[in-house]
């Protein structure tokens, strides 16, 4: 409500501005407006308002209004020096009209745009420089230079939208990059969520067999290793081959085989088909969701099994796992919810992910179309 507030007022503001400004320049002189000539005064008073009205809403936003006041005192004082220059001259057609009028509109994107005229500026002064240039030496030396104002006139004013669609184009761009940039930092954010109580169970669990002079430590070690490096390093890339992800589903499913005194019914039944490249760390949550809200609650009789197909162009997992009879359903943790967030950022509209819970049953399927 407080932006649109702002907008409303810089539009009234800059239309009272307007109107004042047209008055007084009238009644000097300064400008002549013909009463007759309805539609093409509303249109020229309208593309006055709507860029005032821009540069009043920036002026009100900018954290140091002087750096936007001087250039504002300035473009309007080059203004009413190229009015002034015109009248007084009187001089039809002035070509030092013209070259200070096109520098007030040059001067006025910058203004308004500076990153994009800088960017452009060699293109635009070179192009506007001989434009002026080229005018003034028709206007001077050619007695007949009316004839030429049928190329001087759209060759002044074709650039122009040629300008305002390249910039909205490259604030499409920034635009996009900058919801590219955020969705690469909220999935680096998603990705250091994952399984950090795991590991810390895993060394406290390592230091217990070490301590015991366990022949499994070596073995723990290693697949503890791995599993780490394909978190920090592995997992950066967006898509990584489906047979490193199920590696380290086998890693984290045998690590808790050897934490877990009791016997746990872990069945992973697969069946891939080569060179599906998936994104990282998506279907770790799932198994982990099941051995947390299953084997770890359940101290007895727990179960995890273990589905994954594939197709030419479909990835299907499906988890099924115990369930102690009185815990709620696990369809809203903090795991799953990581889950369907990094879905939405990496497969929008091309995944499907359904939770069931039955009496001392929850199944997890989740359906990534990946082509």
């Amino acid at each position: 409500m407080q932006i649109l507030w702002h907008r409303y007022r810089a539009i009234l503001v800059a239309g009272i501005f307007l109107l004042l400004i047209t008055i007084v320049l009238q009644s000097l002189g300064f400008i002549l407006i013909d009463p007759r000539e309805v539609a093409e005064n509303t249109i020229i008073f309208s593309l006055w308002w709507g860029l005032l009205s821009f540069v009043f809403f920036k002026i009100d936003h900018a954290e140091n209004k002087g750096a936007i006041i001087g250039p504002a005192v300035a473009l309007i004082g080059l203004l009413v020096l190229a009015i002034s220059l015109d009248t007084r001259m009187n001089i039809p057609d002035n070509p030092v009209t013209v070259t200070l009028v096109t520098l007030f509109w040059m001067y006025l994107a910058y203004v308004l745009s500076p990153t994009f005229v800088r960017k452009h500026r060699v293109f635009i002064v070179m192009l506007y420089g001989l434009l002026c240039l080229g005018f003034a030496y028709v206007r001077l030396t050619n007695p007949h230079y009316r004839d030429w104002l049928g190329f001087f006139i759209p060759a002044f004013l074709l650039p122009i939208p040629l300008l305002i669609l390249l910039w909205l184009y490259e604030q499409w761009k920034w635009f996009q990059t900058l919801k590219a940039d955020k969705a690469k930092a909220e999935l680096a954010l998603l990705k250091s969520q994952i399984n950090p109580h795991f590991f810390f169970n895993t060394l406290n669990n390592l230091y217990a067999l070490t301590i015991n002079q366990s022949p499994e430590a070596p073995e723990v070690i290693l697949k503890l290793a791995e599993m780490m490096r394909y978190v920090i390093y592995d997992s950066r890339e967006a898509f990584v081959p489906l047979e490193q992800e199920v590696r380290y589903l086998q890693n984290f499913i045998e690590l808790h085989q050897i934490r877990h005194h009791q016997q746990v019914d872990v069945q992973f039944r697969q069946h891939t088909a080569p060179g599906m490249y998936i994104a990282p760390l998506l279907l770790m949550i799932l198994v982990e969701n099941a051995f947390k809200h299953g084997v770890e609650r359940q101290p007895e009789n727990a179960f995890v099994h273990l589905d994954l197909e594939t197709t030419a162009q479909t990835i299907v997992f499906r988890v099924t796992n115990s369930q102690e009879l009185a815990s709620a359903p696990t369809g809203g943790g903090i795991g799953l919810e990581n889950l369907r967030k990094r879905l939405a950022l990496i497969y929008p509209k091309k995944h499907t992910l359904i939770l069931q819970t039955t009496p001392g049953v929850f199944v997890a399927e989740l359906q990534i179309q990946v082509v």
